[in-house]
């Protein structure tokens, strides 16, 4: 039976997550525009990838991963779930968390050097892994077998093929800048090896306060093994809430100096994000059309008409289908593959229920999005919700009541509305009950609603084609601090556009617009 556009389409737009997506990773990644900063970080420290859940941070280090193994340089992918970490016992001091992830890592790294890396593996370097694996061996004893270990199985690069290894990361393209940090991060060296640590932050429970020390533990003892061992290099990701509870009050600020170079903040952006979507229908379209190069007509073939009119505008309210699907994305790679996905499935069910005689459009159109919409929209408050459940148990509540507003916002209706919300059900912001009307809990909700991305600043900017641009949290922290009320007060506050749908089935409907 021959496949149909939507069959085509379904592998390019399932998970979103890059362990699911390891089969096509190679052919649909899209470098982020700092993939060369990925790569240029100083000898003996790690780099560590700062970002939101679902923009790609894993992705990078998956490709990466893939990239090493075909120029044949030893890379070892692993995550905390890697880690025999064993109980300890109530310890919370930063210097015998360091000790104790150090031992783990190093015991960890020797048993997948063996396991993934031992055709790379000389007769003497095998010794030193069985050694180092050895019952009885004082804990100085494993770290010092497992150094000289990992510095045996490094590579040579004298026959690296720079150029490959920089398309290879670029995606299939690679500029001067990706190329010469690709040959600068390996320059200095005889031989290299690579330590990927994805999901760094799962290494304890980032919304407890007695748990940041072994976070930090966990970065100590990565800077540690980096800084034994110049031949390893280490990429590693860290959630971007994680990185801000680092730096809060309770999370051992005075170690912050220490890493704050190490640490790279992605950002994601509309441009990605409508690469990302090309390159998947690109690629989907070649396989549909035989490998035939059909460019921006891709679209045409899984999508019907150039525009779609967005669900609960006015009927002039139109946007490219690519756009629509970027602008509800929130920036993060990850929403955009299940918004997709979500209207194959859609579509499907709709081709299926089909009257018999009748020949349904074989591709998504867009009644499928007005059925889809509200449901994505709704999943993708309760995820976060769960994001941010720690912090602030009530935030589904707190989001929700912007259901009988209006979705942009000035910044003083937008205040007074977060003043009045303890008064109308209790609401815990890191355990402490907020009381209304008072300018720290004003300031905390504003704050929290900025970070998570439920709100974004709109400035004028008359260089932009609309005439403005959004600040988010990752662009400006401090906008809503009391030393920039006046940029606060300039900007409009805008719930961010893949809410609304969910907020907009809240109103009555006589409210509903």
């Amino acid at each position: 039976m021959p496949q149909t556009p939507l069959d085509v389409l379904t592998p390019y737009f399932f998970s979103g997550t890059a362990e699911g997506e390891l089969r096509i990773l190679k052919d649909v990644f899209i470098q982020p525009a700092q993939m060369a900063e990925v790569l240029h970080v100083p000898m003996g420290n790690p780099r560590i990838l700062v970002g939101t859940k679902g923009m790609g941070k894993s992705a990078i280090l998956h490709r990466l991963h893939q990239a090493s193994q075909s120029q044949r340089l030893p890379a070892l992918l692993l995550t905390p779930s890697d880690l025999a970490i064993p109980p300890l016992n109530g310890q919370s001091d930063l210097a015998t968390l360091e000790r104790a992830l150090l031992r783990c890592l190093v015991r960890a790294l020797a048993v997948h050097v063996g396991a993934k890396l031992g055709g790379m593996l000389s007769s003497a370097a095998k010794s030193l892994r069985d050694e180092a694996l050895k019952d009885g061996l004082v804990d100085e004893d494993l770290v010092e077998r497992g150094v000289t270990l990992l510095a045996a199985v490094a590579k040579p690069i004298a026959g690296v093929d720079f150029a490959q290894l920089s398309k290879d990361l670029g995606g299939g393209t690679s500029d001067a800048a990706l190329f010469n940090s690709v040959r600068e991060y390996l320059h200095g060296h005889s031989s290299v090896m690579f330590l990927l640590f994805d999901d760094t932050d799962q290494v304890a429970s980032p919304d407890e306060p007695k748990e940041i020390n072994r976070i930090w533990g966990m970065l100590h003892a990565l800077r540690d093994v980096a800084a034994r061992i110049p031949e390893l290099k280490v990429v590693a990701t860290l959630r971007s809430e994680v990185w801000t509870r680092l730096k809060s009050a309770e999370g051992h600020r005075e170690t912050i100096d220490h890493f704050r170079a190490c640490m790279l903040q992605l950002r994601g952006s509309e441009e990605l994000l409508e690469r990302i979507a090309h390159r998947r229908i690109v690629k989907a379209a070649e396989s549909l059309a035989k490998g035939k190069g059909l460019g921006n007509d891709a679209w045409s073939l899984f999508f019907e008409g150039n525009e779609v009119q967005i669900p609960g505008a006015g009927a002039r309210q139109v946007r490219t289908w690519k756009s629509f699907l970027v602008t509800n994305s929130r920036e993060r790679a990850r929403d955009l593959v299940l918004l997709v996905s979500a209207l194959v499935k859609e579509a499907r069910k709709r081709v299926a229920e089909t009257t018999a005689g009748t020949i349904p459009q074989a591709g998504i159109v867009g009644a499928d999005l007005f059925v889809t919409l509200p449901r994505f929209s709704k999943e993708r408050l309760e995820d976060l919700s769960i994001e941010v459940g720690k912090v602030c148990p009530q935030f589904r509540s707190v989001a929700e009541s912007f259901a009988t507003l209006a979705f942009e916002l000035r910044y003083d209706d937008l205040r007074q509305h977060l003043g009045k919300l303890p008064s109308r059900f209790p609401i815990q912001m890191r355990g402490k009950t907020l009381r209304p009307q008072e300018r720290d809990t004003i300031d905390q909700l504003h704050t929290l609603l900025h970070e998570y991305g439920f709100i974004n600043a709109r400035v004028d900017d008359a260089r932009q084609l609309r005439g403005f641009r959004y600040l988010t949290f990752d662009d400006r922290p401090e906008l809503t601090d009391a030393a920039n009320i006046n940029e606060a007060k300039a900007a409009r506050w805008d719930v961010h556009p893949v809410f609304r749908s969910h907020l907009q089935q809240l109103r009555s409907p006589a409210n509903r617009s």
